[in-house]
């Protein structure tokens, strides 16, 4: 088990990452689409429903409910296959959340794989194989859950997705993004809204500290802004399978596919 003593590092980038996301989940940015109805956290979709609403006026009221429509049937197919087909919460909770950590913040989405090496492994260590965590899984562990319930395949070296890959980095493929077709079109855009995200989180922490504490603390940045995703997608799995069991038709899709 491999240990980071990271805790305590940048405490004032990391209090003004923190508060700087709060700002943007209260006040929404446009291209904030899909990400705020799929952490479903403290009434966040909702209030960006709201404001949807009010900063397209041009728009009918028919096509925000399609949209809505669109992701919320986003939602359920994503959490219902992990769920029914692969079992994802048999896993060790910390292999739960480290896979929908590396899903939404490392895969590439022109071929739905995720290559893992030094640094992302170090990353990984350092989130879920901590000593004071009881939970917590080594490394090899959480790949190998992964593996075995069918979420990662392994990619070998002679593969053509490998051919750019170093000696020391391994590339795994996500099948079940690929065969389940009408999820792909909002998980392309749910990753390009994290990516642009986490852009506008770091210009806004970064000139926030310069123009207040007259600092900026680069690295500091970039590790706060990582440990706010970390923690709010360690936490998606659970809100959402608590949002969509209090809909019926979702109980009656479980039951359904369960025959």
């Amino acid at each position: 088990m491999v240990i980071f003593m990271t805790t305590n590092e940048f405490p004032l980038a990391k209090q003004v990452v923190k508060e700087q996301y709060k700002e943007l989940m209260h006040n929404g940015l446009p291209f904030l689409q899909i990400f705020p109805e799929m952490i479903q956290e403290a009434d966040i979709a909702e209030t960006f429903k709201r404001r949807g609403t009010q900063r397209n006026k041009s728009i009918m009221q028919s096509e925000l409910d399609a949209r809505d429509r669109s992701v919320e049937e986003f939602r359920e197919n994503l959490f219902l296959y992990c769920v029914v087909n692969l079992s994802i919460f048999n896993l060790p909770v910390q292999t739960q959340a480290a896979f929908w950590f590396m899903l939404f913040n490392w895969i590439e989405c022109n071929n739905y794989s995720i290559t893992i090496g030094p640094e992302k492994r170090k990353i990984l260590a350092e989130y879920y194989s901590r000593s004071d965590d009881p939970n917590s899984r080594s490394v090899q562990n959480i790949f190998r859950g992964l593996k075995k319930s069918g979420l990662f395949v392994e990619c070998c070296k002679t593969d053509f997705i490998c051919k750019n890959n170093k000696t020391y980095e391994v590339t795994y493929r996500v099948p079940f993004i690929v065969s389940q077709q009408r999820v792909n079109q909002n998980f392309i855009k749910l990753n390009e809204e994290i990516i642009q995200l986490k852009r506008e989180l770091k210009i806004r922490s970064e000139n926030y500290m310069m123009k207040k504490h007259d600092n900026v603390e680069p690295e500091g940045v970039e590790t706060a802004v990582n440990d706010v995703f970390k923690n709010v997608i360690g936490k998606l799995s659970k809100r959402n399978m608590e949002a969509l069991v209090k809909v019926n038709s979702f109980y009656a899709r479980i039951f359904f596919i369960r025959l």
